[in-house]
């Protein structure tokens, strides 16, 4: 049974990565709630589900995030950057992952920069460039930034396609900062 669970899971991430699906984050951990999943309609789909699961690195890392080893994913993560070993189509999956494991690990300016990095790519899917803005604009809420935040949630909202869990998120955060510059 625990094998069927980590293939199942793995399964839902890649199609969440590639645009193919959205769920919620309860229904992650929970194998009887796939139905739950949401056809995506990503206009910008430059990855294709197959190229992240045969990346047996991203995979092991991934895991260590998973378990909560946030310092260990950050390292092999910047290591797997830096040495080349992930291939350019997945570099902006491995960047925005790191920049994961930095918000985590609460080193919330580098995480910014390193989403913002992500960002400036050229060609990403338009899933993971709506995840970015979102995460951007969840930093800069947190530091009492709201208006910048407020832009970020709207350019994400731009991108998450018929994610709807992610534009309810979003709105949700708008309307807390404008809710926040009131007071």
């Amino acid at each position: 049974m625990g094998q069927r669970v980590v293939v199942l899971n793995k399964a839902i991430f890649i199609a969440i990565l590639s645009g193919i699906a959205s769920f919620s984050v309860s229904s992650a951990t929970d194998v009887r709630n796939v139905e739950h999943l949401t056809p995506s309609l990503s206009k910008n789909r430059s990855i294709e589900p197959v190229d992240l699961a045969n990346d047996d690195q991203f995979w092991k890392i991934n895991r260590q995030y998973a378990l909560g080893q946030y310092d260990k994913a950050w390292v092999d993560y910047h290591k797997a950057l830096q040495s080349n070993k992930c291939s350019e189509k997945l570099r902006p999956y491995y960047m925005a992952e790191s920049a994961n494991c930095q918000q985590q690990l609460h080193k919330f300016k580098d995480a910014l920069k390193s989403y913002q990095s992500v960002l400036k790519l050229g060609n990403i899917p338009d899933n993971l460039r709506a995840r970015c803005l979102h995460n951007c604009g969840l930093i800069l809420e947190m530091h009492n930034q709201p208006n910048q935040a407020v832009n970020y949630y709207h350019k994400s909202i731009l991108y998450s396609g018929t994610s709807r869990i992610l534009q309810i998120e979003n709105n949700a955060h708008i309307a807390l900062c404008l809710k926040s510059e009131a007071v």
